[in-house]
């Protein structure tokens, strides 16, 4: 199929669009119907934009439709909803129709969400806030020789270091996902991410490839802050610990950078499939709480803590893994040892076993993973009016 005839199919709505009564059904499925296509409700997309939105959404519907690891459930909500963004692209992208949504629904909505958008701005600084001592703790709940509790831990942190110790790696993590934020906003466009440009999946794995060479070095420097002694600085971490070269050397080894570089990658996407794993489970409970609504399993089992209980639950052990790298990197430091060699994720996970047993891959999940992931994953999907 060509570039034309793929993009026609794209476009053609699979119902008939019927003026004001299609546009108030389509609203009803899908609420606000602009961010659908990666553009603010104030902004005026012109036809190419609300294509280039349309195109990156269908990729993300096939992508889904051929993964194994969705639902055949969630399939079916991902095809049905792609169908009414189809219909939505039609509505947008005609002005007489546009107008009528301006004019009738979207002030609806920019009164509605604006407020929303307010609280949530300041809801997220303070569950970013929140999240703070239980990111803290979590490493050092990794170690491999830790024996205190998470509220012993948390007590022995503010007692040596104040609160100012559970904002170790803060700062440079903020400033990661900034640098981050910025990227995104300049390469996006220079790597081609458009409908039009005939290498475009070309040019976005190539992109991606180069966030996994450029982030997952600066994940792994964070590691490193949150796991060495709190009395030393972010600059003693990167020039003592991180690009030391063996025992007592006073060269710098800068290629340290990539210590594990493969083996966190490979945890990142297991991560990734994770999360889409538990997401699903979620997605069904939340069809079956419909279908029953009188049914308490399967409204808990739809709830945010569930949500929160299903992916600690999953998510956690892994955590605890990858933390693993970090220690074993600055351990060697404090014992004034050679560099450690990297080791695979399955290596590190028997060791932890024959040392600690199956607990250490819990510690801490009902104190601190729990609430991590109830607060960082749940707070926002239940505020906002627009579906």
């Amino acid at each position: 199929m060509s570039q034309q005839q793929k993009i026609f199919k794209l476009i053609k709505p699979p119902k008939e669009i019927n003026g004001e009564e299609t546009i108030r059904e389509c609203c009803e499925q899908l609420g606000e119907l602009y961010k659908y296509f990666k553009h603010e409700i104030i902004h005026n997309p012109t036809d190419i934009e609300l294509r280039d939105g349309l195109k990156i959404v269908s990729d993300n519907h096939d992508h889904v439709i051929n993964d194994p690891i969705y639902s055949k459930e969630m399939k079916e909500h991902f095809t049905n909803s792609f169908g009414w963004i189809t219909i939505a692209y039609n509505i947008l992208s005609d002005k007489s129709l546009r107008s009528i949504y301006n004019e009738k629904f979207l002030k609806k909505y920019i009164e509605l969400e604006q407020p929303i958008q307010e609280i949530n701005r300041y809801l997220g600084a303070l569950v970013y806030v929140l999240n703070l001592p239980f990111k803290t703790i979590s490493y050092q709940i990794s170690k491999p020789n830790n024996r205190l509790s998470t509220f012993e831990i948390g007590k022995s942190i503010y007692n040596s270091r104040g609160l100012g110790g559970f904002i170790g790696g803060t700062f440079f993590s903020l400033a990661v996902d900034t640098v981050y934020s910025f990227i995104d906003s300049c390469m996006l466009p220079i790597f081609g991410f458009s409908i039009n440009n005939p290498n475009r999946s070309l040019l976005s794995t190539l992109y991606i490839i180069f966030i996994a060479f450029t982030r997952i070095p600066c994940n792994f420097i964070i590691d490193l802050i949150y796991c060495a002694p709190f009395s030393m600085s972010t600059f003693e971490i990167i020039k003592n610990i991180l690009f030391r070269d063996g025992i007592g050397g006073n060269s710098y080894k800068f290629s340290n950078i990539y210590y594990s570089f493969i083996w966190n990658f490979i945890i990142y996407l297991v991560v990734y499939k994770i999360i889409l794993f538990s997401n699903s489970i979620v997605f069904k409970a939340q069809l079956k709480s419909k279908e029953n609504p009188n049914s308490m399993i399967y409204k808990f089992l739809s709830s945010p803590i569930a949500t929160a209980l299903i992916q600690a639950s999953m998510l956690w052990p892994v955590l605890m893994i990858r933390y693993q790298y970090a220690n074993d990197f600055v351990q060697s430091f404090l014992t004034n040892s050679s560099l450690p060699v990297s080791v695979n994720p399955i290596s590190i996970a028997i060791r932890m076993y024959n040392q600690n047993g199956i607990k250490k891959f819990y510690d801490g999940f009902l104190t601190c993973g729990f609430p991590f992931y109830l607060l960082t994953n749940n707070y926002s999907k239940h505020l906002s009016t627009i579906k």
